[in-house]
């Protein structure tokens, strides 16, 4: 006879977390199983030459959400970015431009979000469709403004859901950054007295277990691995709080809700990587975003901890492929060739980090975007509960805020004040 058990939380993420931390704060009783030997999913710190740096998620896009409001809450010091402002290499002229420049010679390429935001009303069409009616010499600015910043080719992102997205975010929207610290060391170590914190969960996680088959009968029957072994328990309720390309490859029976699957099928994460190069002096200013041509889509911006000038890059999946082809330091090595030679500057390479979460195991990627063709609701009905017996939790899952560590943080919140 299978004891049954009452909630399994799969995935010790920030969003499993915050949902067994709501859990804990109502007395409930639940496990929580990942896979990995460590907690935090896509927040991750590592020690570059004695200085803590953000591997994975690393700003708070506004702060109409409860992840600023918890980290306020911590008092822990923030730093508010105001417009970032873009250098971008035009090939034509063969000079640095800033975007505003760009903007008052191109009065189209400046309505680009204008005219994004219309799109609700017509077919769906991807951003590069989209884009081919703006000047082509700014290709990778496009690459740098959408493609990574949904961490995606731009033949795949839904332009209707980027005008969505315009829609939905308010104008003095700003991003924050945590000072000093990283996201991982605040939540596993800030504690306010007579609160349930995020650090009162961690003695729940059970690591090295991975989640491989959910049966949803009477209760729900739960198949993993463990040290070898294929295990199976029963509980009452499941939440999942694993990464979207995990969830694609889990066996559920019976298989999800035709609506909930075919929104799943539209919902991509490419595989990517963050890279850290650390220089020897200052490209541009601090807060600018550099936009060289490169040969392949992505974005870097120059960011300075404790005296040390880093440059700090989204890699999306074309230049992941590259990267996979000519090793780690010609990769980079050719990253700052080019910078050298657009930004007209003799920047030397000290030492570089590449954060892989393309070749990790249980995450497989970035983060979710949405592919041409996705319902406009289609979060919420991933979201959904199926039977009151499965839950979903994570980036993914917020209809607003997806792809980030605050949207994954609310819909953990949401599911473990509900269950």
């Amino acid at each position: 006879m299978i004891q049954i058990s009452d909630i399994l939380i799969i995935g010790a993420g920030i969003a499993g977390l915050a949902c067994a931390k709501q859990l804990l704060e109502r007395g409930k009783s639940f496990k929580i199983y990942e896979a990995s030997d460590r907690c935090g999913g896509r927040l991750k710190e590592f020690d570059f030459n004695g200085q803590k740096l953000e591997a994975g998620g690393e700003f708070i896009h506004n702060h109409d959400n409860q992840y600023y409001l918890l980290m306020k809450n911590l008092n822990i010091k923030l730093q508010k970015y105001e417009d970032f402002e873009y250098s971008v290499y035009d090939p034509q002229q063969n000079k640095i431009i800033s975007e505003s420049d760009i903007e008052t010679k191109n009065k189209k390429i400046y309505e680009i979000y204008k005219q994004l935001s219309k799109l609700n009303k017509k077919e769906d069409q991807s951003l590069q469709q989209f884009l081919e009616q703006y000047p082509k010499q700014y290709s990778h600015l496009y690459e740098a403004l959408y493609g990574a910043e949904y961490g995606a080719s731009l033949d795949k992102i839904s332009a209707q859901h980027v005008g969505y997205y315009e829609n939905i975010v308010p104008d003095d929207a700003y991003d924050y950054g945590l000072i000093n610290q990283t996201h991982i060391n605040v939540l596993m170590n800030s504690k306010k007295e007579q609160q349930i914190s995020i650090s009162d969960v961690l003695q729940f996680i059970q690591y090295d277990r991975l989640v491989i088959q959910i049966e949803i009968n009477n209760n729900v029957d739960v198949t993993y691995l463990f040290n070898g072994q294929v295990l199976k328990e029963c509980y009452k309720k499941v939440v999942i709080c694993i990464p979207i390309t995990q969830l694609k490859k889990l066996q559920i029976i019976p298989p999800l809700p035709i609506n909930k699957q075919k929104c799943l099928d539209l919902v991509g994460m490419e595989k990517g990587m963050k890279i850290f190069i650390q220089i020897d002096k200052p490209i541009l200013r601090e807060d600018t975003i550099l936009v060289p041509k490169l040969n392949h889509g992505s974005v870097l911006w120059q960011n300075t901890v404790q005296n040390a000038i880093y440059l700090v890059g989204l890699i999306k999946q074309d230049g992941y492929e590259q990267f996979k082809q000519i090793g780690a330091q010609q990769f980079i090595e050719t990253i700052m060739q080019q910078i050298n030679q657009q930004y007209k500057k003799n920047v030397k390479i000290i030492r570089y980090h590449i954060e892989n979460w393309g070749d990790n195991p249980f995450i497989e990627g970035l983060y979710s975007y949405p592919m041409v063709g996705a319902p406009k609701d289609y979060r919420n009905i991933l979201f959904e509960p199926i039977d009151n017996k499965i839950y979903f939790a994570g980036e993914a899952y917020h209809n607003k805020y997806y792809q980030t560590i605050h949207g994954a943080y609310e819909t953990g919140i949401k599911v473990g004040q509900t269950i």
